[in-house]
């Protein structure tokens, strides 16, 4: 189940209102015009973004643009005295998530770039809007994010819907035993696309499509992307060891993977390699404990790190001290609902609710009013309520952060993002919100 039937009909109001916003936002960098992208974009969209974010130059033997969206790329264009110049691009994937009790289409808004120069001069506000139509006519209630630069994207009403851990393990470090652990073979190699993409997927699928899948949970898109992620660059290459893959296997069967590179550092002949792994997957806690295992007693390196850990992962159940491992969180998932009712509707809810909201949307005026939620475990529906008083009152921003159960309504109280006007109704709307898992990416984007 993903969505009642009123989907077509809400985005389609949703979508007139979008219009308004990308008129706005056209007029506003004229004479500088919003134009799409083809495949024909592809180095110089590579380039707009070496210039915005700075780095090592492309490997010129590999594709500019691995697995880009074509059909979904924007940018922006402005007459120079030497010709047009792509001062900014941005494209988009088109992501089918978990979220609690069922699936949601969802835009994940990727490759924002301007180039210096041009910045502060309407182009992101311009894409933005080119994003949020494109995202209606695709029938996605929502968009979504990785963030380079944390305030930047409040601004057009996205909230913070997950946090994630970086740590940095150090090698041998203690973990708690589990029994079942021992069942779990861990078999190391190279990994390449050719002998390695299938097994990978197939992994994925599994975390993010069983019971207990992570809401926001993100799986590649493209044969480009996945292309991408199983192949060696020079830019890899000056720094690290070829990608390897460790891969958990249980009765034959795989139920995890790790890729990850080594630095194979040494100093005053005493091993500082570190382990880098780049994505870790398991499908249950044996098999995370195994592989775990298996990266953090390997020898000759110092410590492993991995970024984007949950902050319930099974890592810090498994670690016996977890305090070495040094935590540092920071946001990951960005969320921002398109289509306010349609979303609300698509989800389950772990508590009965039945709750009056206000929301307010400066950018998409048909997500502006008071809607009435009745939901459950089965069924959620929405309807608007003109005239209806509020129990809560809130903007976009914080109901698009608690979307997917994991940012918690206290918390956006206390920023003044949202209020109750009726007792106890933040606490009942955030229990009804709940995800059993907290939210996270399989890659981030």
């Amino acid at each position: 189940m993903a969505f009642d039937g009123d989907l077509g009909r809400s985005l389609t109001t949703t979508g007139g209102t979008i219009m308004s916003f990308m008129e706005e936002t056209q007029a506003a960098i004229a004479p500088a015009r919003l134009v799409r992208g083809d495949e024909t974009w592809a180095q110089v969209m590579n380039d707009v973004a070496e210039w915005a974010f700075g780095g090592r130059p492309h490997d010129p033997r590999m594709p500019p643009t691995w697995g880009v969206d074509f059909s979904r790329v924007y940018g922006v264009e402005v007459d120079e005295p030497g010709g047009p110049v792509l001062a900014a691009v941005s494209s988009a994937w088109s992501f089918d998530i978990p979220v609690p009790g069922g699936r949601v289409p969802a835009g994940g808004l990727t490759w924002v770039s301007v180039r210096p120069g041009y910045r502060r001069r309407g182009f992101l506000r311009a894409m933005i809007a080119a994003h949020f139509q494109d995202c209606a006519e695709r029938g996605e209630p929502m968009s979504m994010l990785c963030a380079a630069e944390l305030p930047l994207y409040g601004r057009f009403g996205y909230g913070v819907a997950s946090q994630s851990v970086s740590v940095r393990i150090p090698s041998g470090a203690a973990l708690r035993p589990i029994p079942a652990a021992d069942a779990v073979h861990v078999h190391f190699d190279t990994a390449t696309f050719a002998d390695h993409d299938a097994l990978v997927q197939d992994v994925r699928k599994q975390a993010g499509r069983s019971r207990a899948a992570r809401p926001g949970w993100t799986e590649l898109v493209t044969i480009g992307a996945r292309e991408q992620r199983l192949t060696n660059t020079d830019t890899h290459l000056r720094e690290t060891e070829r990608l390897r893959v460790a891969v958990a296997r249980r009765d034959g069967r795989p139920t995890g993977f790790a890729l990850f590179r080594r630095d194979g550092k040494v100093q005053a002949n005493m091993t500082e390699s570190v382990t880098a792994v780049e994505e870790f997957v398991a499908t249950d806690p044996a098999s995370a404990h195994a592989l775990w295992q298996s990266l953090i007693g390997m020898d000759l390196t110092a410590a492993v790190t991995v970024d984007n850990e949950p902050l319930d992962g099974w890592l810090f159940s498994l670690l016996l001290n977890w305090r070495a491992a040094k935590p540092l969180v920071c946001d990951a998932i960005h969320t921002r609902l398109i289509d306010l009712p349609a979303a609300l509707a698509a989800r389950r809810y772990a508590a009965p609710v039945d709750l009056v909201l206000e929301v307010t949307d400066p950018l998409l005026p048909t997500n502006t009013g008071t809607w009435r939620l009745h939901g459950n475990r089965d069924h959620a529906e929405v309807t608007a309520a003109p005239g209806a008083r509020p129990d809560i009152v809130g903007d976009i921003a914080a109901f698009s952060a608690a979307y997917l159960g994991g940012t918690g309504l206290a918390v956006l109280e206390d920023a003044g993002q949202i209020r109750e006007t009726t007792p106890d109704a933040l606490e009942l709307l955030d229990t009804a919100l709940h995800s059993y898992r907290a939210p996270a990416l399989a890659t981030d984007f």
